[in-house]
């Protein structure tokens, strides 16, 4: 116990001794603006997002040097989908009100949680919430986490984009690699920025605290939000459950008074989204029932089964 304390301490030192070196290579800082937890809905406004599922951004430690998150913010919703930024300490907050609110809700939207440094750790915080309820989470993507090493296997995949840093077996600037809980089924993705068959998603002087702002990485994570949050009419397409809840939400008014609707009920099923891990050296191609965790990057496909198959147990 002592030790992970020390660890801690020397991740926080790390931190603060570079944030100006940071900072200044990244060109900016982030915002302390605290995100609502109101906007944590299973369902978005198809007025306003034309893409469905809904993004939560964690910045890092105090948040200030997080600006990266605030980026891709913007980014994911410049391309209609609907994203918002959380302060690393709501993240215990936003877990339980995700979980309340998306428990027992039939064909909920997708879940997508991106994270810098403490916030990738709060990713695997909020999705371990979320599966104690049986709501499942379409995708996480972290940016060197600090602590956390679990993948829950509620999450269907995960991209874990990490690197080692100066001072190995501390908290001292690195991030490492991550493991899936038993029984996954998701697939799981390692990826080590610094070996070289991922060279094209790292800068030159890439360093923990200006990881999330890289043009490269943000460009990739931007695509892999996209695969799993498509255009809203494809996705209903597919999912009666949520065509269901449109229609009665748009149900004429009659006599004055909006016409009723029965919600689908649900029917519990079992989680089917979590994820085997093979041989970082040995990436493999998905499969129909097996799924893989790669050391490099492979190139993302569009939005699979697994994205378009109709959720029955809530969360």
């Amino acid at each position: 116990m002592m030790l992970q304390a020390l660890k801690r301490f020397v991740g926080a030192v790390g931190v603060s001794c570079v944030a100006v070196l940071g900072l200044t290579a990244a060109g900016g800082c982030g915002s302390t603006t605290r995100g609502q937890m109101e906007w944590a809905q299973p369902v978005t406004d198809a007025s306003a997002a034309p893409r469905v599922g809904r993004v939560y951004l964690m910045r890092g430690w105090v948040g200030v040097f997080s600006s990266g998150i605030d980026e891709m913010g913007e980014k994911l919703r410049a391309q209609g989908v609907t994203a918002h930024v959380y302060q690393h300490d709501q993240a215990v907050e936003l877990a339980a009100t995700i979980a309340a609110n998306y428990k027992n809700v039939p064909d909920p939207e997708p879940i997508c949680i991106v994270g810098h440094s403490y916030g990738s750790d709060d990713a695997i915080v909020i999705a371990r919430e979320c599966s104690k309820v049986g709501v499942p989470v379409e995708l996480i993507i972290g940016l060197d986490c600090v602590d956390e090493t679990i993948v829950p296997k509620n999450v269907k995949t995960c991209y874990n984009f990490w690197q080692s840093g100066i001072l190995p077996g501390t908290n001292f600037l690195r991030g490492l690699p991550l493991e899936q809980e038993p029984g996954s089924t998701g697939v799981l993705h390692n990826v080590n920025l610094k070996a070289p068959e991922n060279a094209h998603l790292a800068e030159t002087f890439t360093n923990h605290v200006n990881l999330d702002k890289g043009p490269k990485l943000q460009a990739e994570i931007i695509k892999q939000v996209l695969a799993v949050c498509p255009e809203r009419n494809t996705w209903l397409a597919s999912h009666p459950f949520a065509r269901a809840r449109m229609a009665a939400a748009a149900a004429p008014m009659m006599g004055g008074v909006q016409k009723a609707s029965v919600m689908p009920v649900s029917t519990p099923s079992t989680p089917a989204n979590s994820a085997k891990v093979s041989s970082p050296s040995r990436p493999q191609a998905d499969s129909g029932t097996g799924a893989r965790q790669s050391g490099a990057m492979l190139t993302p496909a569009a939005p699979t089964s697994a994205v378009a198959r109709v959720r029955m147990d809530g969360n």
